[in-house]
């Protein structure tokens, strides 16, 4: 199964320092209790016709890879058996190198997740 969006805990974390804006994707919890994930544009034309109890912002892979600094790629690696991604990023500012690498997940958008949590926690986002 391709994971294509960020899952509940992911989508509030990243909530807590990604704008609004930069989503374009939610999470809405319904008075039945079930989560349900549909498109931003869905969710503004729909939303004063729903008993909606929460309302989570989420990230596709397209949205998670806008929010990334240019310097960042996405790579897909394989052991022979399973494909893996990471993400690394180069930056170079004056006088001011940095080099981050998350480490292998089984999906893109967790590898992203990990490395936009990891550019805010050095507030290099």
């Amino acid at each position: 199964m391709i994971k294509s969006h960020t899952d509940i805990e992911q989508s509030k974390k990243l909530a807590e320092f990604l704008t609004l804006e930069s989503a374009d994707m939610c999470w809405s919890k319904y008075d039945d209790g079930q989560m349900r994930i549909m498109p931003m544009e869905l969710w503004d034309l729909i939303k004063d016709g729903l008993s909606c109890l929460e309302f989570t912002p989420a990230w596709s892979l397209a949205a998670l890879f806008k929010a990334l600094p240019l310097e960042a790629e996405i790579h897909k690696q394989t052991n022979g058996h399973k494909i893996y991604y990471y993400v690394e990023s180069y930056m170079k500012r004056i006088e001011n190198e940095t080099y981050l690498s998350t480490e292998r997940y089984e999906n893109s958008v967790d590898a992203c997740v990990a490395m936009i949590i990891k550019l805010h926690e050095l507030n290099l986002l």
